[in-house]
């Protein structure tokens, strides 16, 4: 599965930031793995192992081991033939389908 994060807090600098970090998608779930790749103010997100629950505004939180790399709000899911992407202006205000 790969997901869109937009509206992006970094709280270490990307070039500080492993291949493969640990990402949480909800608050009870354990982080997964994932490889990311910067594109412009967003974060590509592609989980190892298979994740579920992942959806558009859900907060994404990244992780080495136990520092805080930083995170964002899922915008999209760019996975299958699909993908499905929503504005994060629409996702605060409720204006998603």
């Amino acid at each position: 599965r790969m997901v869109q994060v937009s509206d992006v807090h970094r709280l270490v600098p990307d070039k500080l930031w492993p291949e493969i970090l640990f990402v949480q998608v909800r608050a009870r779930h354990r982080p997964q793995r994932a490889r990311w790749t910067p594109d412009g103010d967003l974060l590509h997100l592609r989980f190892l192992d298979d994740v579920e629950g992942v959806a558009p505004g859900q907060a994404a939180v990244c992780y080495d081991g136990d520092v805080l790399l930083g995170g964002g709000i899922i915008s999209g899911r760019l996975d299958g033939a699909a993908p499905r992407t929503v504005s994060v202006a629409a996702l605060k205000f409720g204006l998603t389908a």
